[in-house]
């Protein structure tokens, strides 16, 4: 069960930084596919972000917590939302980012989450 896990993260990720590279040069011959490039770019971002907040949990709390513990994972959170929305105010201000390109490239990591616990679901219920 772990290992399809873990073959899943690998392959979203894979597969986001695949759609930024394909984007990147559609975007050079077309303009108009740089909607692609923002997309997985986010996608990407927020990847990272969710598996960094998940191994920080599954080292914070594998000896117990503490207050320093506590106050480290509250600071590197924040940090890490910060860099991200130093980066969506670059995208959007600056580069002039298209909105629904952003909103479906952060929308894209809980819809897999979703369909990844609800085919587990389907699995365990067709197995016994």
């Amino acid at each position: 069960m772990l290992f399809s896990r873990l073959a899943a993260w690998i392959q979203l990720g894979s597969a986001a930084a695949a759609a930024i590279f394909s984007g990147i040069a559609f975007c050079l011959k077309y303009p108009s596919a740089c909607w692609l490039l923002w997309f997985s770019g986010t996608a990407l971002v927020i990847f990272f972000d969710f598996l960094a907040l998940v191994r920080l949990v599954k080292g914070l709390t594998s000896g117990g917590w503490s207050a320093r513990k506590g106050s480290f994972f509250f600071f590197s959170t924040q940090l890490r939302l910060l860099i991200t929305g130093i980066l969506g105010y670059v995208a959007f201000a600056w580069l002039n980012a298209p909105v629904s390109a952003i909103v479906c490239g952060v929308g894209l990591l809980p819809i897999s989450l979703i369909c990844a616990g609800l085919m587990s679901a389907a699995m365990s219920a067709q197995l016994r």
